[in-house]
């Protein structure tokens, strides 16, 4: 309601929904309604004048909290009127007051805190990332390696496995993946819970949680010591009911569901790269679980049948049970796929009821890769595809306008230098690429990326940071492909321009030579953005350039709320001396390629005919000239010639090649008709 400073920092403390009323909103609605107007302007009038007793209340009832660090920014209220001031000081005076008389609060529940010595770790943590990194392995090779002894060891037949080190390794890695599933759930139940009031760290929480997602559950069952009943076993009977007590490991499948569904949901992560993860390892799991319910069906109890496919591939005892595996993952391979070499058959019904089922799930599986693949590059190109659309909407505008090849040249070099920065999704003008952050974020992005070269600008100098960072909200970032002309002499315009990258040169008028070279932090257009004369000079990106303008327009809204530097403005601008200074400057700088007419007006330097006289080249600034009169305009770079810069067009896909022959007539309509077949093209 009142131009007063902010008197308190506010922080998140958990997940927030603000909703924000500026005042030219509130102003421009209360114009409809001036007796509401009226009575909201006396109740917060009437507020600030009795600040003790309201915020008292407020205070009292819980309606209002107590700000922790008071911030007053000194060069905002210098210039207060003499009420508003005493008003703001009695309003300090009483935080202050409150400040001192309010006990610390009390530790909130995202501290940490310790339960049997353990303390609580952030979910989105290093340690918990890369905790589930090596859990996530763990259960692989205990999913992996369960299912493997279950279907090529139980076979007695079949040498060595339980009476050689395998069956002593197996037990060990085994005991070892059991701990630290243990471990994990320990982990898990010490791991902070994100809810909408915060992170909840206090163990009640956290493990309400953990049980009512199920997760504690799945947890426990999957390293149930059930591989204990096998002692009630002795000999082979022990070690084969071994593998059959182990299976309730294969619970774990949830949790490599939910390690995937998490990851991909990180935006920190590349989905492309988690999505084929994912399929990867789903094929190779499919693989592994297919082959060992066909090996199985052959090759049961204690021998092979004698009319399996087993037996008509030539497996025996004497082969190793590694050597069963690739046979059997071979036939598995060949059948999800549908190639059938007819080398391996199914010998009995049941076997072919399995290899069927096998190739209808090679099936399921092979359609949801490739879903999943189309899936991500279709959404990873989905904004390169609409700007391509764009170009080619501009390229047939340009073509229908008979344009020339050197001006359609640069209007698409700009458009393909806007993609490289933006990637279709901003441009320069138009709404800033992170507008959907909160103001104050805005506000210090821009801040880290401008503040240095506005504070650079010698009519700046001297203002506070608070400014800086408000005229960096009003500017606008512009880029400029190299040899592109950024400002012609004798134009008007209220910009002032800040190179941030790159280097520009200053030609002469009539566009021949090349007077001066301007880098990153220098500045140009002060003539027209303080005095709203025509620009003094002609100036051409030598190479790409980001250059920051600042518009006078928009910079009359951010003076408004610091009278100081809006006063040091006037002062500049009601002084001759500033702009004659700038006048000599140019002028010296042009002295030496280019002199004017004694008595001659800058401003009325060309004549106002615009009748076209010609195309020619200037050697020393290598670039062609079309002339208009006294009005000379940029018309590209030496590069190469029409034919050549054509023919290089053509092959960067922004001006489409005129087809010559049958052939190229035939590729064109393909093309233009059937563009969806290119989605997936990299450009």
């Amino acid at each position: 309601m009142f131009k007063m400073p902010r008197n308190a920092t506010v922080s998140a403390a958990a997940l927030s929904e603000i909703c924000v009323l500026e005042h030219k909103d509130l102003a421009s609605l209360l114009a409809d309604y001036p007796e509401a107007g009226l009575k909201i302007a006396r109740a917060a009038r009437k507020r600030l004048q009795n600040v003790r007793y309201p915020l008292s209340e407020a205070f009292a009832l819980g309606l209002a909290s107590n700000p922790h660090n008071v911030v007053v920014h000194q060069n905002c209220c210098t210039d207060l009127k003499a009420k508003d001031q005493r008003i703001l000081n009695l309003f300090m005076e009483f935080m202050s007051h409150q400040l001192k008389n309010t006990p610390l609060s009390s530790k909130s529940t995202t501290d940490d805190k310790k339960f049997l010595g353990i303390p609580t770790f952030r979910p989105d943590g290093k340690f918990v990332k890369s905790w589930e990194i090596v859990i996530f392995w763990c259960i692989t090779v205990s999913i992996f390696t369960e299912t493997w002894v279950f279907f090529f060891a139980h076979n007695l037949e079949t040498t060595g496995f339980y009476h050689s080190h395998w069956g002593l390794f197996y037990v060990v890695i085994s005991v070892l993946i059991d701990i630290v599933a243990v471990i994990d759930i320990f982990i898990n139940l010490r791991t902070e819970v994100m809810k909408k009031d915060g992170y909840l760290s206090d163990f009640t929480s956290i493990f309400n949680t953990y049980w009512q997602s199920r997760n504690l559950h799945f947890d426990v069952l999957a390293i149930f010591p059930l591989d204990l009943l096998t002692f009630l076993y002795t000999g082979e009977l022990h070690w084969r009911n071994l593998t059959y007590f182990r299976l309730n490991r294969l619970l774990w499948l949830r949790k490599v569901y939910l390690y995937f569904k998490k990851r991909e949901k990180d935006l920190e992560n590349n989905i492309f790269v988690q999505r084929t993860a994912k399929c990867v390892f789903l094929l190779i799991l499919s693989l592994h679980l297919c082959s060992g319910f066909l090996y199985i069906t052959g090759c049961t109890d204690h021998r092979c049948n004698e009319k399996s496919w087993a037996t008509d591939v030539g497996l025996s005892k004497y082969q190793s049970n590694f050597d069963h595996y690739m046979v059997s993952t071979y036939w598995t391979a060949t059948t999800m796929t549908n190639i059938g070499y007819g080398d391996i058959l199914p010998g009995t019904m049941a076997e072919s009821m399995v290899a069927a089922v096998v190739g209808l799930i090679g099936l399921f599986i092979f359609n949801y890769i490739i879903s999943q693949i189309y899936a991500t590059l279709a959404g990873k190109n989905a904004s390169r595809v609409l700007f391509q659309n764009f170009l080619s909407s501009v390229n047939i505008f340009m073509r229908r306008q008979k344009l020339s090849v050197s001006l359609r040249k640069r209007i698409i070099d700009y458009l393909s230098l806007l993609w490289s920065r933006y990637q279709g999704e901003a441009y320069p003008g138009g709404p800033f690429l992170l507008y959907d952050l909160p103001k104050e974020l805005q506000q210090i992005v821009l801040m880290k990326e401008r503040g240095r070269f506005l504070s650079k600008v010698p009519f700046f100098e001297l203002a506070g940071p608070d400014f800086i960072q408000d005229i960096a909200s009003v500017s606008v970032m512009y880029y400029f492909p190299r040899g592109e002309i950024i400002q012609y002499s004798d134009t008007v315009t209220r910009e002032l321009f800040c190179i941030v990258r790159g280097t520009c040169q200053i030609l002469t008028d009539n566009l021949s030579d090349i007077v001066a070279l301007y880098g990153e932090g220098m500045y140009f257009g002060e003539a027209g953005f303080l005095y709203g004369k025509p620009a003094l000079m002609t100036v051409r990106a030598k190479t790409h350039c980001e250059i920051l303008s600042i518009d006078f327009e928009k910079m009359k809204s951010v003076l408004q709320q610091y009278p100081n530097m809006k006063r040091q403005i006037e002062i500049l601008q009601t002084k001759s001396d500033y702009y004659n200074d700038i006048m000599d400057a140019v002028e010296g700088m042009m002295s030496s390629k280019h002199t004017t007419l004694e008595g001659e007006d800058v401003s009325h330097r060309k004549k106002d005919v615009f009748a076209y006289t010609g195309r020619r080249y200037a050697k020393k600034s290598k670039c062609y000239i079309e002339d208009f009169e006294n009005f000379p305009i940029y018309a590209g770079a030496e590069e190469e010639t029409v034919q050549e810069r054509l023919s290089k067009l053509s092959k960067t896909r922004m001006i489409t090649k005129e087809p010559g022959t049958y052939v190229e007539h035939m590729e064109q309509f393909f093309c233009t008709s059937c563009p969806s077949a290119f989605l997936m093209r990299n450009y």
